[in-house]
């Protein structure tokens, strides 16, 4: 028997993923802030990878790669400052600073920032813009670091590590460093598996002396 909610869910889906930008009275391209996290507007692609990332990359999570050109000066090689408010302007409308804030971040610092949304975005730890909203720029790597080390990864080697990297650990991306463990987690998890070896090795002993019987 078929599933009754599935041709709902897809047209749901079909509908998100083809819905046209909002285009506001002035004729500005309504900005991420009018609809939502990747909602309506970008590519809906979650990237895996961020280290090669450019500002065109990242800004292509919230925009179509149509508005990203024209952001850009109708090249993919290029951009300017257009690109660089929009960036600004997503910063801003998913986090507790200022547009002006951001007027003297790098690029680099910027990709920075929006993977960071990306991240706690699409990996659910903070999934709504109230959330973000709430949230300094430092708390977006702040919060992704203590999501990582929480599963026993060392504290200071998440540190370590730039905010790209950090970034490609949290979505698993191929090429992202590997974690090392706490001194802390190595104990714990050698104390759950020593006593879990014996048993297995008690309960071997008993069935050969079964056999041997």
């Amino acid at each position: 028997m078929g599933l009754p909610w599935m041709p709902l869910a897809l047209a749901a889906f079909l509908a998100a993923l083809l819905w046209p930008c909002a285009v506001r009275a002035d004729g500005q391209l309504e900005l991420p802030s009018q609809a939502g996290i990747g909602a309506g507007t970008g590519n809906f692609q979650v990237p895996t990878c961020f280290t090669d990332f450019s500002p065109p990359d990242i800004m292509r999570y919230w925009y179509t790669d149509a508005q990203v050109l024209s952001l850009s000066g109708g090249t993919d090689t290029g951009y300017g400052q257009e690109l660089r408010a929009s960036m600004r302007n997503v910063a801003a409308t998913f986090s507790n600073q200022e547009e002006s804030n951001f007027l003297t971040t790098t690029d680099e610092d910027m990709v920075n920032i929006l993977a960071s949304i990306i991240v706690l975005h699409s990996r659910g730890w903070r999934s709504s813009k109230a959330a973000l909203q709430a949230m300094s720029t430092d708390d977006f790597r702040n919060t992704i670091i203590a999501e990582l080390t929480s599963s026993g990864a060392s504290i200071e080697g998440v540190q370590a590590l730039s905010t790209r990297e950090i970034a490609d650990i949290a979505m698993q991306c191929p090429t992202a460093p590997q974690l090392q463990l706490s001194a802390s987690s190595v104990h714990r998890r050698a104390a759950e598996v020593v006593p879990t070896t014996l048993a297995l090795v008690s309960l071997t002993v008993s069935l050969v002396c079964i056999l041997h019987s």
